[in-house]
């Protein structure tokens, strides 16, 4: 007689919920009108990139011109907010359209796992899992370790692929989409590439010397949270350093738009250009990320570029957030949205928008952003179109600014089961750890 171990048992939960599921694609079909053509997916996710380091959000030197061109031919959401400054509780929110506190993984709850990863729980129904049940080819090319197999982010993709250059992630994804070409599969596909050429140690001014400054003294500065006595030179040539990974990245980027126009279906694609957090630059006395929720750290860039569908050169200046992004994306392929998301429509009913840093926490609401920090009660209160969270308003706060932030905190107890501990890192990933600054 066969024993059903805790593998087996987890590996049964998990079919069974993909018939479910697929069920309850077929029988919503009638509810989400589906688009002549199926589009294809490309949603690129550029690790610690700032909006306005941005061209199409004003930046003047030429860091991001196939991102510009992208959003000067689809939408450019103004007001993005990411529901955390650090990859794991940010990503997790977007691919499964859940907050830090419902699924579980806020930012004080993954501190522990420097040298053991945070494993996923397999109950978790990701993004990717609800396209490959109605039909879509999925793969992942992943620059960040603590997105991997052994964490669980694979759930769902067909082929996944890691490494920590730029160029291989490109590579392995153009192999990828040729593959399927000559093999003739005609399904729709849905690709995820996650770069990280941007997070630090970022890459040296020298290659990009045409499109960011090339400052001619300066180290190269590295922290997360405060940093005293920071050099003016140090803090220029780590700025151009990192302006020269959004640089690498736009042409990793570029080379991926050009394939999809050379095999006649950028048109019928939906393009995604976002990130899960940004980077601090000493606007409020640190450098890094994963430290607060002010501007610099959570608003981040959203383009959509569909040309079949979406109209070209329209930007969107409401607040909109990463958990309404993947109900949007599957309504805009004509699947049914999931019960088990949390989000709705990017341009549905406006909600207060929350941030989650575990210390510091912070709600948007209409025109206002409310920073509270939980240790020691501190609350300050700034314009939502103050980006970088320069100048704090006057006055009592706002009653729907602290209600809004009292219900998140509310849920926290009742919030996702949190991370248990996946099989240690390989010497490799410890390796490539260090070089990203995760581990000393």
């Amino acid at each position: 007689m066969a024993v059903a171990t805790p593998e087996t048992r987890d590996r049964r939960q998990r079919i069974a919920r993909r018939i479910l599921l697929a069920l309850a694609l077929a029988g919503g079909a009638l509810a989400c009108k589906a688009p002549a053509v199926r589009p294809n997916v490309v949603f690129v996710l550029v690790d610690t990139l700032r909006k306005d380091h941005l061209g199409l959000y004003g930046y003047p030197l030429r860091t991001s011109e196939t991102i510009d061109a992208l959003g000067r031919g689809g939408w450019v959401f103004e007001k993005h907010i990411a529901h955390a400054s650090q990859t794991v509780p940010s990503t997790l929110s977007m691919m499964l359209s859940r907050l830090p506190v419902d699924h579980g993984f806020a930012h004080r709850r993954i501190r522990q796992f420097s040298d053991r990863p945070p494993r996923f729980p397999d109950e978790f129904l990701f993004l990717t899992e609800v396209f490959r049940e109605a039909g879509y080819a999925t793969a992942a090319a992943v620059g960040n370790r603590f997105l991997s197999h052994k964490t669980g982010f694979s759930q769902g993709f067909e082929f996944f692929f890691q490494a920590k250059v730029g160029d291989k992630l490109t590579a392995a994804s153009l192999r990828w989409l040729e593959a399927r070409r000559t093999r003739e599969d005609e399904r729709p596909v849905f690709l995820y590439v996650h770069y990280v050429d941007a997070h630090y140690p970022y890459v040296d001014p020298k290659e990009h010397p045409d499109r960011v400054a090339t400052p001619a003294s300066g180290r190269l500065l590295f922290g997360n949270g405060l940093v005293a006595d920071i050099a003016e030179a140090d803090l220029a040539f780590t700025r151009a350093s990192y302006d020269a990974g959004v640089a690498t990245v736009d042409d990793e980027i570029s080379k991926l738009v050009a394939y999809l126009e050379e095999r006649g279906i950028f048109e019928d694609t939906i393009f995604v250009v976002t990130s899960d957090h940004g980077e601090e630059f000493d606007e409020h006395g640190g450098l890094g990320h994963g430290t607060t929720v002010y501007g610099e750290q959570v608003r981040i860039p959203l383009v959509v570029s569909h040309p079949r569908e979406l109209e070209a050169g329209r930007r969107i200046t409401r607040p909109t957030q990463h958990l309404d992004l993947a109900p949007t994306l599957l309504r805009w392929a004509g699947i049914p949205v999931p019960e088990a998301f949390r989000g709705q429509d990017l341009l549905g009913e406006e909600r207060p928008i929350l941030a989650d840093n575990g210390v510091w926490r912070a709600v948007h609401a209409g025109s206002r952003k409310l920073i509270l920090n939980t240790e020691t009660g501190e609350e300050v209160v700034y314009a939502l179109d103050d980006e970088l969270d320069r100048s704090p308003v006057e006055g009592p706060v706002a009653s729907d600014l602290r209600e809004a932030l009292a219900a998140y905190l509310q849920q926290e107890d009742a919030g996702g089961t949190g991370p248990s501990s996946a099989e240690e890192w390989s010497e490799e990933e410890k390796e490539q750890l260090r070089a990203l600054g995760y581990l000393e």
